[in-house]
């Protein structure tokens, strides 16, 4: 049986902080709508403008996880010095 362990990184840190930045937009965007339907529920002006402005947060943040790609972050072997 062939070894599948090798020296490089399954992912890329540019790849992580894309995986990273989409979690918690989409973690804030569902918050967002949990508390939007809640203020509904209750008539309650506040908690709707609440919800709708974490929904748009968090859908801005997600937005973002593709422009990490594009940082150009340095390599961790420090190839790129």
């Amino acid at each position: 049986m062939k070894s599948n362990h090798t020296s490089e990184p399954e992912y890329t840190a540019q790849e992580i902080m894309q995986i990273l930045a989409n979690a918690i937009g989409c973690g804030i965007a569902i918050l967002g709508t949990a508390a939007l339907l809640e203020g509904y529920e209750n008539e309650d002006e506040e908690q709707k403008r609440h919800g709708l402005d974490m929904v748009l947060v968090g859908s801005n943040i997600a937005a973002l996880g593709p422009d990490f790609l594009r940082l150009g972050l340095p390599d961790l072997d420090g190839s790129d010095q």
